[in-house]
């Protein structure tokens, strides 16, 4: 028998910080509960959302970084932690619009799987 995990981490970032950092931390969180579990993680899952990354640097918003350096810096991110650990990329998805301009969507999520065999459950007596 195989015991299945999953586990996702939200995260919504002020534009100001280290994409580079940030985004390789999201799927660090993500896969730090299934391998406390001695589950295999096998596959990993992206998900973005940020305005238009195309737009001019010119219309970039006063104290923020460009949409189009976000992005290519955050896919960097999370790439070279999940190459760093073994961890490939079955799905990414970027989403586009102008609501992000302020703070970007980033999730990142583990599949990973464990032998039930790894655990032990113990039926303590009831006490009359």
């Amino acid at each position: 028998m195989v015991a299945v995990f999953q586990k996702t981490k939200p995260t919504i970032i002020p534009q100001k910080l280290n994409p580079l950092a940030v985004f390789a931390t999201c799927l660090g969180g993500a896969i730090r509960d299934p391998l406390s579990g001695r589950a295999y993680v096998y596959q990993g899952m992206r998900i973005t959302g940020c305005a238009n990354p195309l737009q001019p640097f010119e219309s970039t918003l006063a104290g923020k970084l460009p949409q189009r350096y976000i992005t290519t810096t955050a896919a960097k991110g999370f790439s070279s932690y999940g190459n760093q650990i073994g961890v490939p990329t079955g799905e990414v998805r970027e989403y586009y619009h102008p609501g992000y301009v302020a703070k970007r969507l980033e999730v990142g999520a583990v599949i990973g799987a464990a032998l039930v065999l790894l655990y032990t459950v113990k039926v303590l007596p009831l006490a009359i």
